[in-house]
């Protein structure tokens, strides 16, 4: 009879991460088998539990591992993993800047903004610190001089924008 592979687990876990390292750990319902595996649709190539992957490149990639046993019967249906390397980091642009003042009297402020990417936003206003926020960001009650937001995004996976979107107005 021939075995049965199966993935146990899988670190970091999840369909989207953004870790460019992988570990997987798998085995069979048979003993003393020896495995294959296969990234990203290459040939079957011998392995062991774990099986390490490092430096992977951002995009989808598909694992598959078969085990084989002592008389020579492979695993018909080899165990699958898919799962996406996602290291970009989101970009956050500042929608309504052009209608925006640089000098104004008013106390009061409200950004607005978008991301292509980003979760959940912090915004940071006159170097303060970080807080939640969501577009469009308001603030009032602003004393006279001059004031800086910075808005940045963080994806699903837990990528930060590299560079802030920001405003400043006196």
């Amino acid at each position: 009879m021939a075995p049965d592979t199966f993935i146990q687990s899988v670190s970091p876990s999840g369909s989207r991460v953004s870790s460019t390292d992988l570990a997987i750990t798998f085995g069979s319902d048979q003993v003393n088998v020896s495995y294959g595996c296969s990234l990203d649709g290459a040939p079957l190539e011998s392995c062991a539990s774990p099986k390490l992957y490092s430096n992977l490149s951002n995009g989808t990639h598909h694992f598959a591992v078969a085990a084989k046993s002592t008389t020579n019967l492979s695993d018909p249906t080899p165990a699958n993993y898919d799962w996406t390397v996602d290291t970009t980091p989101p970009n956050v642009t500042i929608t309504n800047a052009a209608s925006l003042r640089t000098l104004t009297n008013l106390g009061s402020i409200s950004v607005e903004f978008t991301s292509d990417d980003a979760a959940t936003y912090q915004c940071v206003i006159d170097g303060g610190a970080a807080a939640g926020c969501d577009s469009p960001v308001q603030y009032a009650g602003l004393a006279e001089g001059s004031h800086r937001i910075a808005i940045y995004g963080v994806d699903s996976v837990g990528n930060r924008s590299a560079n802030t979107a920001s405003f400043q107005w006196t």
